[in-house]
């Protein structure tokens, strides 16, 4: 069986926000952070497997030649790959980009294809591609992913298909090779709202618990101290346990996913939410829980640009407040008089050396004295 992966930059993310009028029309060229690792590991299940690499295609030819010469893959153009091969993976930037790749694709195609979508894509747009690739003898289903450059690489990420039965079983020793897991959450389209409403809630979580701790700062408390007691409390998130630790208090803001496409993300997320009419929508001032990080995201999106890092949407509340969430340097008790209580206090102290952080958690039990 040959398999075709299409991986490509990420570009068009203000295509997709041109349709819904958010911007104007962007187009740059690079590597696909997610789709290049992705496509290494497909390939070697293949080889493993089948004794044969899988063929690839990039917009950008150079791209294809560093993937083929480190991975053994072999380039192909989208007419080749029509005639060849039986099952397709897709990771691009947006539906309409998957759009255009797939009406190219179904013109030269000689067969029945399988296609598999790992775009975070509109599931609206994917039931009308789905529904289409169905009338012309095709099989669809999205399989959006979650984990970031870092599980890519690592093969670790969690896939959130979206299909068919007989569509996520015939793909799943795919799937299985560049993640920790695979859930089948319902038919096509169900992936990617899922997966929308996933980054919403990841974006939405790191801003509330940037916005808390600059609170707790301006009171005079230290954000390594307060996360110290928020992540073994029930307020903790991923954010608060990874994100912010590593990326924001150490002021990298280096995770690896784009903040344009997590608006990108953000805008699929809040249209899905509008459509629930929840009575409370529209009480406080808000169209839903989303929409002020959608708002946010916009704002960072035009001030810092789409190429930067997802986390920097946190300096936008940084410069409202007129802080920033930085690691201190020093190292000190927290002196509390209680005089009936025993009370354990855990703090973390950040050392920063060559922009990495070292976590060292200390836990000191301070007794009263009556």
């Amino acid at each position: 069986m040959l398999t075709f992966f299409f991986f490509q930059a990420e570009d068009g993310i203000r295509d997709a926000q041109e349709s819904r009028g958010l911007g104007d029309v962007y187009k740059r060229q690079g590597l696909g952070a997610m789709g290049y690792p992705m496509a290494g590991h497909l390939n070697q299940h293949s080889v493993n497997t089948f004794k044969e690499p899988i063929l690839v295609h990039n917009r950008t030819l150079e791209v294809a030649e560093k993937h083929s010469e480190q991975h053994g893959t072999v380039m192909a153009s989208i007419e080749e790959i029509g005639q060849k091969c039986q099952l397709v993976f897709l990771c691009l930037p947006t539906s309409a980009v998957v759009a255009t790749v797939l009406n190219q694709l179904l013109q030269a195609a000689s067969q029945g294809l399988l296609i598999v979508d790992c775009t975070s894509g509109d599931p609206l747009q994917t039931r009308e591609l789905a529904s289409m690739c169905q009338a012309r003898g095709h099989r669809f289903m999205d399989a959006p992913v979650s984990g970031g450059p870092a599980g890519a690489a690592a093969g670790k990420l969690a896939v959130l298909a979206g299909g068919s039965r007989d569509a996520v079983e015939a793909v799943l020793p795919w799937l299985n090779c560049f993640s920790k897991k695979v859930e089948h959450i319902g038919p096509v389209g169900a992936g990617h709202a899922t997966k929308a409403v996933n980054n919403a809630l990841n974006t939405t979580h790191l801003l509330a618990a940037a916005e808390g701790l600059l609170a707790l700062q301006k009171f005079g408390i230290a954000p390594e101290r307060a996360l110290a007691a928020i992540n073994v409390s029930s307020g903790r998130s991923l954010q608060t346990e990874q994100r912010i630790p590593d990326k924001v208090l150490t002021g990298t803001f280096d995770y690896g996913f784009k903040l344009g496409l997590m608006h990108k993300d953000l805008t699929i997320a809040s249209a899905l939410m509008a459509q629930t009419s929840l009575p409370m929508t529209t009480k406080q001032g808000c169209e839903n829980y989303f929409s002020r990080t959608e708002a946010i995201y916009k704002a960072a999106q035009g001030e810092l640009g789409d190429d930067a890092d997802y986390t920097e949407a946190v300096k936008m509340l940084e410069h409202a407040s007129g802080l920033e969430l930085r690691a201190s340097d020093e190292l000190s008790l927290i002196h509390i008089s209680e005089p009936t209580r025993l009370l354990s206090i855990s703090y973390a102290v950040f050392c920063l050396k060559k922009k990495k952080s070292q976590h060292i958690i200390t836990t000191y039990r301070l007794r009263s004295h009556t």
